[in-house]
């Protein structure tokens, strides 16, 4: 039994000794493996990771891909996308709304603006300070040059659980280009033949890197005039009774009505075909 067990001793020892030695090798095999492994960063997802990410819903649109759509904001382009077009907002078709002319939101899959949260390289942004707090909370995604855009990122599936409750939809993350070196202008000018409108835009890029800093200077502009409802025909009315629709027409413009002694008394100046029995001057 001494000797069996002096044996055993032996042979541990042996098959240790070996591990031992191959350790070195199979270390420098996961080290040239790791060297080799891609790394991606997936938006919704704060854990720092070692290896390859797990899949994820995203949909990435890069600089290249806006530039051949034609479109010269982030309006423009997010509202013609399946996962962002309904419930994107626009103060454009928004007659309603006190909140400053030419902002816009993102929506996904129709849940509203407070819904989705809006990044720009992975940081959270404040959202306008033009919006309606009370009813609306966003981001200005208009304010964003699309020239500085290096790619869009469009998470499709709710990430409540590490963004909290304004990503409950999803997120959209706008990455922006850096290490920008050399000088970029752009110009544009678009027209119809039938209504008067027009747009007109440009942006200038610029960018330059030493060994020490790097600086990235984006310049853009975008005009559009305006387009008339009475250009439009019958989709230029919210007042669409005659055409055997509803009267959407809003209550709350100029002129409108006023109370005296508590009575509700309608603007003298309000056309007779806005009037309402009610006291309402209707606006369109």
């Amino acid at each position: 039994m001494k000797q069996g067990r002096k044996v055993s001793a032996i042979a541990v020892g042996l098959a240790l000794s070996g591990l031992t030695s191959l350790s070195p090798a199979y270390a420098q095999q996961a080290d040239e493996e790791a060297a080799n492994l891609e790394r991606i960063a997936v938006t919704g997802s704060r854990i720092k990771r070692t290896d390859m990410e797990g899949p994820s819903p995203i949909q990435s649109i890069d600089a290249t891909m806006i530039e051949g759509m034609g479109y010269e904001n982030l309006q423009q382009l997010l509202e013609r996308m399946p996962a962002t077009g309904a419930g994107t907002f626009s103060t454009r078709n928004n007659s309603q709304d006190s909140t400053a002319n030419g902002a816009a939101a993102v929506s996904l899959r129709g849940m509203g603006p407070d819904a989705t949260l809006v990044l720009i390289n992975g940081r959270r942004v404040a959202i306008s300070a033009f919006a309606e707090s009370i009813t609306n909370s966003f981001v200005d995604i208009n304010s964003i040059p699309v020239s500085a855009i290096e790619r869009i990122d469009i998470l499709k599936d709710g990430a409540s659980a590490i963004y909290g409750s304004d990503a409950v939809a999803g997120v959209v993350n706008v990455v922006l280009k850096k290490d920008y070196e050399g000088l970029e202008i752009n110009a544009g000018y678009g027209g119809t033949t039938g209504p008067s409108y027009d747009e007109t835009t440009a942006s200038i890029l610029w960018g330059s890197q030493s060994e020490k800093s790097s600086a990235t200077v984006i310049i853009d502009y975008f005009n559009n005039s305006t387009l008339g409802a009475d250009e439009m025909g019958r989709y230029g009315t919210a007042n669409q009774s005659p055409y055997g629709g509803m009267d959407f027409r809003s209550s709350r413009g100029y002129p409108g009505y006023f109370y005296v002694d508590g009575v509700k008394t309608i603007d003298p100046d309000c056309p007779e075909d806005s009037a309402t029995a009610s006291g309402s001057c209707l606006f369109d």
